[in-house]
């Protein structure tokens, strides 16, 4: 099965431009916790803007995920 690659450009111009398994983006400061997610062959497991906190996210499974969290 073949998998859809989404562009993301909402938060311009912070840009997720790869397969992610959860986008989490806002313009005002958020934390969130993010635990029991599984990433398969993606780039980013996790891809957040600049104003967001992940906690939990050593507690997600990433699978062939070249970066498990990242920040623009």
């Amino acid at each position: 099965m073949a998998r859809r690659r989404w562009r993301d450009d909402d938060f311009s111009p912070l840009v997720d431009p790869s397969t992610t398994g959860v986008f989490v983006g806002s313009v005002a400061s958020l934390r969130i916790t993010s635990t029991g997610n599984v990433s398969r062959d993606d780039v980013y497991g996790i891809w957040t803007t600049p104003t967001v906190t992940v906690f939990g996210g050593s507690n997600n499974v990433f699978a062939a995920v070249t970066t498990p969290l990242f920040v623009a």
